[in-house]
């Protein structure tokens, strides 16, 4: 890292904020067609990764905090 070209600095950033970002874990969420607002909460936060549409709701793959997760539960 050079502070006199600034070379690398990038490179440290990233990697702090990597090291600064809370421990993430992914599950499945499983919700009924009528939960559309626990739906919009998940796309609100940015944790889905993918959904699947099935016969009684949609199951979503999610990667998030334990600080959403538990919000999320008193939704």
């Amino acid at each position: 890292i050079s502070a006199i070209t600034g070379e690398g600095l990038d490179r440290l950033l990233a990697e702090i904020a990597q090291r600064l970002r809370p421990a993430q874990r992914t599950d499945i969420v499983k919700l009924g067609y009528a939960d559309g607002k626990k739906r919009a909460w998940l796309f609100k936060e940015g944790v889905v990764e993918s959904e699947n549409q099935t016969e009684s709701g949609t199951e979503f793959t999610v990667t998030w905090t334990q600080v959403q997760k538990e919000r999320f539960a008193r939704l």
